[in-house]
């Protein structure tokens, strides 16, 4: 008959494997998502086109998801806008939409830019 300590033992040498594949399973999943994301990568360099047009799609998704979420009203009290009529909405809606899409295209590095002028000229 195995001793107590001896049964501790080597449940805690059975939960330490189930742990390393556990672990090892996770990192081949995480090599496996970088693996596509690499490739995605390299079809989007050879193709502008097409990165044009994701970024195009992840801003106006972004764009389409702020209306509902209150991003949008956060976004036109930075800029002190109040549309009183449709058109003005419309307008602004549009100039809201441009910028996601021009933060999606260069990743976020258009947004960067503009807030580092904005400091500059305070």
């Amino acid at each position: 008959m195995p001793t107590p300590a001896k049964v501790v033992e080597n449940v805690a040498s059975v939960a330490g494997l189930v742990d390393q594949a556990r672990d090892t399973a996770q990192m081949w999943q995480n090599f496996q998502t970088q693996m596509r994301l690499g490739k995605l990568y390299k079809v989007a360099q050879r193709t502008p086109g097409l990165s044009l047009a994701l970024g195009a799609i992840e801003g106006a998704a972004k764009s389409f998801d702020d209306a509902s979420n209150g991003q949008r009203e956060k976004w036109m009290a930075t800029y002190g806008a109040q549309p009183s009529g449709y058109l003005e909405t419309a307008g602004w809606d549009a100039l809201r939409t441009a910028q996601d899409i021009g933060n999606a295209l260069t990743f976020n590095q258009a947004n960067r830019l503009g807030e580092m002028l904005s400091r500059i000229g305070r």
